[in-house]
């Protein structure tokens, strides 16, 4: 506990816009383990240059143009007096990240299409450890996962509830008795991996709902709470 506070103290120490805390259930847990929990398995990360936001290249004038033509503020928790979000997901010691975001993501645009709040989420233990397009707890891709759910189909959560401490593929509900959904269309926002901007960003969430972002997480991501997060000199050590 005490050294993982004097590694959050040096961390609040020299960043400015976000802050971090040490997570309990975090304490004990080895760099493999944590590594694992962030959805990656390997031995380290490569330190690299952060690249420079397009918004900060005068060239891309059109494309500033548009980000200030959106809302300074947009939430679909709070969208005239709707909250279309479901709570955050616990993924326990499972690097289950991937698809504990895509089945977010898809939930909530399955409430936004259909104006209803309360529609029941999507199981995320179903494509977890049913799929055969990722490695359940050791990681995946949220791509392959939307992939998935075009081409086999989404569960209500009461059909699969998340256990990690149970691994198998096994559904607890009559699926004739269910509603069925698949999956539409799916992609990267751009059209292609590597071509999204801020800009396609913010349109895409204003237009359609949530997205699934992948991040690179550092050492300091774990102890990440609350603003924007800007990896530091303190972080650049692998998790």
């Amino acid at each position: 506990q005490e050294q993982h506070q004097a590694h959050v103290d040096r961390i609040n120490a020299v960043q400015e816009g976000w802050t971090a805390k040490v997570y309990k259930h975090l304490v004990n847990k080895t760099k493999a383990q944590l590594s694992q929990m962030s959805g990656i398995r390997r031995g380290g990360v490569k330190a690299t240059k952060p690249i420079e936001s397009f918004l900060q290249l005068e060239t891309h004038s059109e494309a500033k143009a548009r980000v200030r033509s959106f809302p300074t503020d947009f939430d679909w928790r709070n969208k005239d007096g709707k909250d279309y979000v479901q709570n955050p997901v616990d993924q326990g010691s499972c690097g289950s990240c991937y698809v504990v975001a895509s089945m977010s993501m898809m939930t909530a645009r399955r409430r936004i299409l259909e104006d209803d709040p309360k529609a029941e989420a999507f199981s995320a233990q179903f494509p977890l450890f049913c799929g055969e397009y990722n490695q359940g707890c050791d990681g995946g891709y949220p791509e392959l996962v939307a992939k998935w759910g075009h081409d086999v189909g989404l569960l209500p959560e009461s059909c699969a509830a998340y256990d990690v401490d149970d691994p198998s593929c096994k559904v607890t509900c009559d699926i004739n008795g269910v509603d069925k959904y698949k999956v539409g269309e799916y992609g990267y926002i751009g059209g292609y991996y590597g071509a999204s901007t801020e800009a396609a960003m913010m349109q895409e969430l204003r237009d359609k709902g949530p997205f699934v972002v992948g991040v690179e997480p550092q050492a300091d991501f774990m102890y990440y709470t609350d603003g924007i997060y800007q990896r530091g000199e303190i972080g650049r050590a692998s998790c």
